[in-house]
């Protein structure tokens, strides 16, 4: 079987078992871009795949300029060893299903280990930050600062994936109870929370929304189609550049997880965990790794000395 053929069947295997639009966008760019890898090698056939292809496509990953894999708009950089990490796990669950579909004898990519991703701290937005471009969007004016007053609020407060706010509904937006129900990863239904505030900033943008046909919240004003993703990450960038903040939609989320930790309850990682979407605690636990100036915040308040009523020992001069 030619490698093409190949992927456009894994592909549909994979819309079969229901993963997201975001899922299959990001499973069709990777194997784009793997093949694009195999044809310079002057591989097309799937029986002349070995372990090395996956290995030698790691290594041009991580010295390739990452404009030139990705959107990102930012000439001389490389990817991150996070997005490295993700490509390869791609590239071997699609050895691994060449294998079950007995396309091949077994998954070449088997043996291949997973690159290790750097470990880093979860960024977030300190409080000056997040104000400041809550009143760069206020101060705005037009129709698009009821829109994006309501989407920053609402991604602060809920936590929610840019891919889940541009799919949201408003048929599953409830006000009455400050509640939306979001399609996360793999299909799976949660339930996230926002504010009072947020639903008068949501029902003042929906009260001035364009009438269309489509049910999705967040709208392109100019053309009144959904909001997609790329458009979410721009205003959100868009508006961070004008408060002087690298901001991007996934920080507003590392924000939230965060927040929720600080405000006290940093011990009940299920609740998080079931809030973020995650089906493991493995992500959840990165944030309990929190910025270096919250953890000296938690231990001024809970130092184990605090509160005791102590005496200072008497002093007396050395002999």
């Amino acid at each position: 079987m030619e490698i093409q053929d190949a992927f456009q069947s894994y592909i549909l295997d994979c819309e079969a078992c229901g993963l997201s639009c975001h899922t299959m966008r990001v499973y069709k760019q990777r194997l784009r871009y793997f093949a694009d890898f195999l044809g310079k090698k002057g591989v097309r056939d799937m029986q002349e795949l070995t372990g090395d292809h996956l290995r030698g496509f790691i290594i041009e990953l991580r010295q390739r300029d990452a404009h030139q894999f990705t959107n990102h708009r930012a000439h001389g950089k490389l990817l991150n060893t996070r997005t490295v990490f993700h490509y390869a796990r791609i590239i071997k669950s699609f050895g691994t299903w060449l294998a079950d579909q007995e396309i091949l004898p077994r998954n070449p990519f088997g043996k291949v280990k997973l690159p290790r991703v750097e470990k880093k701290l979860m960024p977030s937005m300190p409080t000056q930050d997040m104000v400041k471009v809550y009143d760069v969007i206020r101060k705005t004016g037009g129709e698009r600062t009821n829109r994006d007053l309501a989407l920053y609020c609402f991604m602060l407060e809920s936590g929610a994936r840019a891919e889940e706010v541009v799919e949201l509904t408003i048929d599953e937006l409830y006000m009455d109870k400050c509640t939306a129900k979001v399609h996360g990863k793999g299909a799976k239904e949660r339930l996230v929370y926002f504010t009072e505030r947020t639903a008068r900033l949501l029902r003042t943008y929906l009260d001035g929304r364009p009438q269309v046909s489509t049910r999705q919240v967040f709208l392109n004003l100019r053309t009144g189609k959904p909001l997609t993703t790329d458009g979410l990450g721009q205003i959100v960038k868009k508006y961070g550049e004008r408060a002087g903040i690298h901001c991007y939609p996934h920080l507003l989320r590392h924000t939230f997880a965060t927040r929720y930790l600080m405000n006290g309850d940093e011990r009940n990682l299920i609740s998080l965990q079931k809030l973020l979407g995650h089906t493991t605690l493995d992500m959840v636990r990165q944030y309990v790794n929190m910025l270096p100036v919250d953890v000296e915040t938690q231990y001024r308040k809970f130092s184990p000395l605090n509160g005791l009523n102590l005496e200072d020992p008497v002093m007396t001069s050395a002999r």
